[in-house]
């Protein structure tokens, strides 16, 4: 990037696109003004034309020449302004929220759900064997079996649902107001449908599946970190039992006070 958008960049950071074209277009009125009050006082008698005449004719050529220079720079920078700001929220080898943005977001989610228990499910799921594939393939197979994933996941989830790359292997997906059952509902499709759709490559398609841990929200849980670990215990269980399966967390009691264990699939 061009040193001069890099400043450019940092000054909009500080005071906003608008300010900084409002500033542009003040600097430029006073170049236009100065240009012309030197050009209607030297050449205005001259020519035997009037000074306001004149004044007009300049400022349009001014103000025409200055426009069409600067208005480029200027998507230019907005180009590349939210360039910059995609890349600091977003992962770039799948497109969706990389970890950090993800949990920025999903505590407020948290938050609000434990604030008014309304419910609330976390669910990690993980590639099964992503190191054999990279290994045999290399690591642009291994970047194609997320991107695949998280197409899949993204197809089955709704308007308010979050998710985000938990690390190199795994996707971490937030559903508010929904109870365990509803999860596994979820998860059970996304699993099923990554399944059942091979990936395609140069060779031959990849053949991929995933294992997914759910975690329920409870009063236990009284950070966000609590849900993702519960989360993370109930996928290494899923592992254990031969992967491309899910499993859950223990569920917390209802309101009623009564359990309602989930059986796994």
């Amino acid at each position: 990037m061009p040193q001069w958008m890099v400043h450019a960049h940092a000054r909009a950071q500080r005071v906003g696109v608008r300010r900084m074209v409002i500033e542009t277009g003040a600097v430029c009125g006073v170049a236009v003004a100065m240009v012309v009050l030197a050009s209607a006082t030297v050449f205005g008698s001259s020519l035997g034309v009037s000074a306001a005449a004149l004044a007009f004719a300049l400022t349009a050529l001014v103000v025409g020449a200055v426009l069409h220079q600067t208005m480029p720079l200027v998507q230019e920078l907005s180009v590349a302004r939210f360039r910059m700001r995609k890349q600091a929220t977003h992962d770039t080898r799948t497109g969706i929220v990389n970890r950090q943005h993800f949990i920025q977001q999903a505590y407020r989610e948290w938050e609000r759900c434990r604030r008014y228990r309304s419910g609330a499910t976390l669910l990690v799921v993980d590639a099964d064997h992503l190191d054999a594939v990279v290994e045999e393939h290399g690591r642009a197979a291994g970047d194609a079996v997320m991107r695949a994933i998280a197409l899949s996941c993204d197809g089955m989830l709704r308007k308010p649902d979050l998710l985000g790359r938990y690390n190199g292997e795994s996707l971490v997906v937030f559903l508010p107001h929904t109870d365990t059952l509803g999860a596994v509902d979820v998860a059970e499709r996304i699993r099923n449908a990554i399944a059942t759709n091979r990936v395609s490559w140069p060779k031959h398609p990849l053949r991929i599946t995933v294992s997914v841990g759910v975690a329920t929200l409870g009063d236990q849980h009284l950070s966000l970190n609590a849900l993702m670990l519960d989360a993370e215990a109930a996928l290494h269980t899923a592992q254990q039992a031969g992967r491309n399966c899910v499993r859950t967390s223990p569920t917390p009691p209802s309101r009623s006070g009564r359990s309602y264990p989930v059986m796994p699939h």
